[in-house]
């Protein structure tokens, strides 16, 4: 029988999370089973930890953005992230504007994302959106 200690380990270890890897929670506390699906995904787990760990980052950042415009993030469209990344890099009303090297990070994050989870017409709108803004960055 499993003491109290022994319960939360017993259960990450039955979803296959390890030490270290990202859980998304929804502001309405909530966990997002297909980001955690991501998290367990090869394209996710094969990066670098650092990588893990920015990407997580990166990724929080616009779905908390997303969440804030009453957008789910699976439904995202070209516009919301074209937003999202104007919000980043250019709008004064973000007080931490980003830079290319940074911009281009985040995209890469949000590629790898969209690519695994979205359906394949809708995946590849979005990551040829994001590869457009990241180029558009590199390109200032």
């Amino acid at each position: 029988m499993l003491g109290v200690r022994g319960l939360l380990p017993a259960a990450l270890d039955a979803v296959g999370l390890r030490p270290g890897d990202p859980v998304s929670v929804r502001p309405d506390f909530v966990v997002d089973a297909e980001l955690l699906q991501f998290t367990l995904s090869p394209d996710f787990r094969n990066l670098e930890r650092e990588s893990r760990r920015n990407y997580a980052i990166d990724i929080r950042l616009l779905l908390s953005w997303l969440w804030r415009q009453n957008v789910p993030w699976r439904a995202a469209a070209m516009a919301d992230l074209r937003a999202y990344k104007e919000f980043r890099v250019d709008s004064p009303l973000n007080p931490q504007r980003i830079g290319g090297t940074k911009s281009n990070r985040e995209a890469a994050a949000l590629t790898q994302l969209y690519k695994h989870r979205m359906n394949a017409r809708h995946a590849t709108t979005l990551v040829r959106a994001l590869l457009v803004l990241a180029t558009n960055e590199v390109q200032r």
